[in-house]
């Protein structure tokens, strides 16, 4: 299943790390590696995020703008988010890897929407990103809606889940959001398997 996981084209997951803390470590300010089972280790995990890639389905091309996917597989992206202990939700580790999240499949789109339309020798084009939230869950809700996620109906679903929409997959958007909140400066670490 990990395998799969690792190699199916229609997913992608990012494990949530602290910081390294020890003294030790050599994830520093100038490292450019992380350490695989030294600095993510069971600690250091505080959740983690997903995409799952699907065909959109249900929107009507006689009422809906072209925005050059005209003959493409449209694709949606649904983001999954999970900050696992109490102790590290509502300090801002959710909203910074959500946003490390977007920031990667924005400038990636083109070659995770190609891997996915692979085996269909077809065109793709990722319309948009989706997040399904339970009704009373108003935390997670506050985090999309600031990240400039829109409700798609005022009116939960059957399931009591608001689905919320982010249509607007801009670079140039996505980096401002970073920056806003204070991730303007981050860098790609190397994952080092010894």
């Amino acid at each position: 299943m990990q395998r799969g996981w690792r190699t199916d084209a229609d997913k992608l997951t990012f494990i949530i790390c602290l910081p390294p803390i020890s003294p030790t470590s050599p994830l520093s300010e100038h490292s450019e590696q992380v350490l695989a089972g030294h600095d993510d280790n069971g600690p250091a995990m505080l959740g983690d995020i997903n995409l799952f890639l699907s065909e959109e389905h249900g929107t009507s091309e006689e009422f809906s703008p072209d925005r050059g996917h005209a003959g493409k597989k449209k694709v949606v992206g649904e983001l999954e988010l999970m900050i696992a202990r109490r102790e590290h939700q509502g300090k801002g580790y959710g909203r910074a890897s959500v946003l490390l999240f977007l920031w990667y499949v924005v400038i990636r789109r083109e070659e995770l929407v190609a891997s996915y339309c692979a085996g269909a020798g077809v065109e793709g084009v990722l319309t948009h990103l989706r997040v399904k939230i339970h009704q009373d869950n108003r935390r997670s809700i506050g985090l999309f809606e600031s990240l400039l996620f829109k409700k798609s109906d005022e009116t939960p679903n059957y399931f009591g889940e608001y689905d919320l929409i982010l249509e607007d997959l801009d670079v140039v958007r996505m980096y401002g959001l970073m920056k806003t909140y204070g991730l303007g400066e981050c860098r790609t670490l190397n994952y080092i398997r010894e």
